[in-house]
């Protein structure tokens, strides 16, 4: 709840940066972090860990981000782009994923451009063309992501979710680990994979305090998901295996 209610927000007036009117350059938000330990709004807790805003809100500010936005029947794609020296040229993917991992359709987008400093809508879509027949917004979900121009370097991904989780019949997730590797004396690297598709995927360090590669992100069957840990302090492959715990938005219903 606490990243999807900041988050959403910081994202929708992150793609107001151009709009007349709006001109939103950035968000403050309360609170970036903790001087005791509670359950509070911070993104940073009193130990330094990260929690899933903050997570979130680095993907959010990036240089060039893909967001979507569901009004009136209707799903927005918007590009933004924060850094005033770029010019963006790119290419728009949109898969409608079922949650048993199968893609139902695709749309694409090519030769787009986006100016430095500007939040764009590149797309528009009727959820009653996207979503047809018996295949409804609680049976599957989007991912949305742009391509650079000449290298097809994965400039920004989204998933987007326009159905209602409580009437989604999410599929029981096992994610698991395996590959811990020592980078340095305070990093690891590791491997994660997961049986089925799993939501806002949560990586606990237990008794470690540090921060991942990511957090908070959707897994799709049988694939490998590749991430770091570092460490505040010096940790070994033992202690990071032993303190490393997985959960998924079903397991916490």
């Amino acid at each position: 709840v606490h990243v999807i209610c900041i988050g959403s927000e910081a994202e929708h007036y992150h793609r107001l940066l151009s709009e007349a009117g709006a001109y939103t350059l950035g968000t403050l938000y309360w609170q970036l972090n903790d001087i005791w330990q509670a359950q509070t709004w911070s993104s940073v807790e009193y130990a330094g860990r990260w929690k899933l805003l903050h997570y979130a809100m680095r993907r959010i500010y990036s240089d060039v981000s893909v967001t979507a936005y569901q009004l009136n029947g209707s799903i927005a794609v918007y590009v933004t782009v924060d850094d005033p020296q770029m010019t963006a040229k790119y290419s728009l993917s949109v898969d409608i994923i079922s949650w048993d991992g199968k893609t139902v359709s695709q749309k694409s987008m090519p030769n787009l451009q986006s100016e430095g400093f500007t939040g764009t809508k590149v797309a528009e879509y009727k959820i009653s063309d996207i979503f047809q027949g018996s295949v409804t917004v609680n049976d599957a979900y989007l991912h949305i992501w742009i391509t650079e121009d000449g290298s097809n370097t994965i400039l920004s991904s989204t998933h987007f979710f326009p159905g209602n989780f409580t009437k989604i019949n999410l599929p029981s997730a096992k994610i698991t680990v395996s590959n811990v590797t020592s980078i340095s004396s305070n990093e690891v690297s590791f491997s994660l994979q997961s049986d089925a598709t799993a939501v806002y995927v949560m990586l606990d360090s237990g008794a470690l305090e540090g921060y991942f590669s990511d957090n908070g992100f959707l897994m799709t069957p049988n694939t490998v998901y590749n991430m770091n840990f570092t460490s505040w302090s010096d940790i070994s492959t033992q202690d990071f295996s032993k303190n490393i715990v997985t959960r998924s938005l079903v397991d916490t219903y």
